[in-house]
């Protein structure tokens, strides 16, 4: 395996380094290490993607839903009897309180599941969560109202994963998510 000089290791497998006109990245493999060769133009294009990549996903995790924010999405509805979906492909399940932040409230995920709730029951859970109090993970009781942020975690897991929107498709609703590092 070469190693080039200056060579910084990046993380997960990638190595970087700057021949003077070009930054080469490389990633070992056993059947012969992978390189790509980013000139002058290309790393600045490169740069400039990250930043508005990184811009753009700031400003969707400021946008975290509240209950109050999902309730009034999800009422904007057309057709409430559709199936509601995460943009990542699970089921939704039922609210509990947020193992993140336990006074925060989390709508659980089944994966792999054929069958989904429908809009209109998802909207009664929340509606219902609304003064309800639910039972922090290690304890504590918390009262969860219309400004409460609202997260896609299963109880005793802290995902990260926000709601930041719902989306009505012809056939289904998606409730849209985005990690908030």
């Amino acid at each position: 395996m070469p190693t080039f000089k200056n060579e910084v290791y990046l993380g997960e497998g990638l190595y970087a380094s700057f021949d003077g006109y070009q930054f080469l990245l490389r990633a070992p493999r056993e059947e012969g290490d992978h390189f790509v060769a980013l000139e002058p133009a290309v790393h600045t294009a490169y740069v400039e993607f990250v930043e508005r990549t990184l811009k753009k996903r700031r400003s969707l995790v400021d946008a975290q839903m509240t209950l109050d924010d999902f309730v009034s999405a999800l009422d904007a509805i057309s057709n409430v009897d559709k199936p509601a979906w995460f943009d990542f492909g699970s089921a939704p399940g039922s609210f509990a309180s947020y193992r993140g932040y336990y006074d925060q409230l989390a709508l659980s995920y089944v994966a792999g599941s054929e069958q989904t709730l429908s809009v209109i029951s998802l909207l009664a859970q929340a509606r219902t969560a609304i003064g309800s109090r639910f039972t922090g993970y290690k304890g504590g009781t918390f009262v969860m109202g219309p400004d409460t942020p609202l997260w896609a975690s299963n109880y005793g897991d802290v995902s990260d994963l926000a709601i930041i929107g719902v989306e009505e498709h012809d056939d289904k609703v998606v409730i849209l998510t985005v990690h908030k590092i």
